[in-house]
C-alpha cells in the first residue's frame, strides 16, 4: 500500500477537543504517512495540544502559521519531523506539476476582504509560485472564507461543513484537476 500525504491546517484548538477530527485522523492516516499542518494550530494551551497532536498517527510536518509563535526548535519537541518558517513555502512534486505549499495563500485575491497585514508576503509567494511554474497552491489561514481560484486550495479545518475534515494529495488533486 502506497503511503499518503495529508493536509490540514487552521483547526485553531482552544479548550474543547475536535473529537471528529482527531477520530478521522486516527482512521484514515497510516503510521507512515505523511501529515502537513499548514499552520495556525491553537491560539492558547499550545503545549497540551501540540502533546496531543503528537499521539496522532503519521510523519507529521508543520508550515507556521501567524499563530505559531515560538521558536522553530520548540515545534520539533512534539515529534515534528519537519517545521518551516511562517514567512517560508515549500515546493511538492506531483503528476500534475509543481505544488506551492504555504500558511497563506499566494494569490492576493485569495485573502479574506481586510486581512491586509500580510499582503507583502503574499506578493511574495505569488512570485515563487510563479517562478517555479506551479500548478496549485495548498494552503490554509482562510478558514473556508476566501474565494479560492483555479489554480489555490484552502486545507483550513471547517468542523460546520460535512465530509472529510483531512485531505490527501490525491482526493485535492482529484477535486482541482478532474
Amino acid at each position: 500500500m502506497e503511503n499518503k500525504i495529508w493536509f490540514i491546517s487552521d483547526l485553531h484548538l482552544d479548550t474543547k477537543p475536535p473529537t471528529d477530527l482527531f477520530n478521522e485522523w486516527a482512521k484514515v492516516v497510516g503510521k507512515d504517512d505523511g501529515v502537513v499542518v499548514v499552520g495556525n494550530v491553537a491560539l492558547n494551551n499550545k503545549t497540551f495540544w501540540f502533546s496531543q497532536i503528537q499521539k496522532l498517527p503519521g510523519d507529521k510536518v508543520l508550515f507556521c502559521g501567524n499563530l505559531e509563535t515560538n521558536r522553530i526548535k520548540w515545534y520539533h519537541k512534539f515529534g515534528f519531523s519537519g517545521v518551516v518558517a511562517f514567512n517560508e513555502s515549500k515546493i511538492l512534486p506531483s503528476k500534475y506539476g509543481s505544488i506551492l505549499v504555504s500558511h497563506l495563500p499566494a494569490a492576493e485575491s485569495v485573502l479574506v476582504a481586510g486581512d491586509t497585514k500580510f499582503r507583502g508576503l503574499v506578493r511574495k509567494l505569488e512570485d515563487s509560485m510563479d517562478v517555479s511554474s506551479c500548478v496549485l497552491n495548498i494552503h490554509g489561514h482562510n478558514q473556508g472564507k476566501g474565494q479560492d481560484r483555479h489554480n489555490t486550495f484552502d486545507v483550513s479545518y471547517r468542523p460546520d461543513v460535512a465530509g472529510p475534515k483531512l485531505l490527501n494529495l490525491d482526493q485535492i488533486l482529484h477535486l482541482k484537476f478532474n
